[in-house]
């Protein structure tokens, strides 16, 4: 059987038999180079009506809509909604006034008013105020002091 089968291959042309091939592999071969198809042309493939110009479509009115959808699904998951989020506390503020600044380089300080108690006070480096803010750095034109861990300037009165 095998030598008779051997014998009719022998008959057949190598040019048909490649031909063949060739022809049978050709739908393999164009699926595998052929472009992913675009999203309208991929939603047509896959059954979904693109509305035309000329059409009438009308909104289907028990259709659920992401946001509501979203916020079952949320509310299904998890036990509790979400807290809205804090805003931000307002910066602390200092109740003073800076007057003056009086030193050389190495040895500044600054003379302040506070107008609620209506004292006015000496600060240096290293001090700290009735409102707990400590006296960072003592500039040529300003002062910087440090409360509840922000920075904050006072500056001289143009």
């Amino acid at each position: 059987m095998t030598l008779r089968l051997r014998r009719s291959l022998v008959r057949i042309p190598a040019w048909l038999l490649l031909a063949v091939c060739v022809l049978a592999m050709a739908p393999i071969v164009w699926w595998a180079i052929r472009p992913l198809p675009q999203s309208p042309q991929f939603a047509v493939e896959i059954g979904v009506a693109k509305p035309s110009a000329n059409s009438t479509s009308r909104i289907d009115e028990t259709a659920i809509p992401p946001t509501a959808l979203t916020v079952t699904l949320r509310d299904a998951l998890f036990d509790e909604p979400p807290a809205p989020a804090a805003p931000p506390p307002p910066p602390p503020t200092l109740d003073l006034e800076l007057i003056a600044i009086t030193g050389n380089d190495d040895h500044r300080v600054a003379f302040v008013h506070s107008p609620t108690v209506g004292e006015f006070l000496e600060l240096k480096i290293g001090d700290i105020t009735a409102q707990g803010a400590e006296v960072v750095e003592v500039g040529k034109t300003h002062v910087l002091c440090a409360l509840e861990g922000r920075d904050i300037r006072l500056e001289l009165a143009p």
